[in-house]
C-alpha cells in the first residue's frame, strides 16, 4: 500500500519544500494540484515549477533503485501503519482505557 498525500495541506510551501516535508513524513508521494492563487503550482507557472520537481524526483528514484538492488533490498508484502490520535480531555477515564 502506498500513502500519497494531497499537497493542498502545504499551501504556503514551494514544491521543493513540499517534497522535503513528504520525505520527513515518510509518505510515498504527493498529489500536487495545479491551482490559482496561493498554491505553489499555478496554471501560469506550471512549466517552471512542476517539471523541475518531477525531474528531480525521477533522478532520486534512478539513483536509489540501483543502490537498493546492490544492498539486496526487496519490499516486503506487509505494511504497518501507526496512527497517533490525541484523545479529547473531555472523555471519561473508561473511554480512555477502552481506546
Amino acid at each position: 500500500m502506498e500513502l500519497i498525500v494531497f499537497a493542498k495541506i502545504f499551501p504556503d510551501m514551494t514544491v521543493e519544500q513540499m517534497g522535503e516535508a513528504a520525505l520527513d513524513l515518510g509518505v510515498d508521494g504527493l498529489d500536487v494540484a495545479v491551482r490559482p492563487d496561493r498554491y505553489p503550482v499555478t496554471p501560469e507557472n506550471i512549466s517552471s515549477t512542476l517539471r523541475p520537481a518531477v525531474e528531480k524526483y525521477h533522478g532520486f528514484c534512478n539513483t536509489l533503485k540501483p543502490l537498493a538492488n546492490v544492498a539486496g533490498y526487496e519490499p516486503g508484502g506487509a505494511v504497518k501503519v501507526h496512527f497517533w490520535v490525541q484523545m479529547p480531555r473531555s472523555w471519561s477515564k473508561k473511554a480512555w482505557i477502552r481506546m
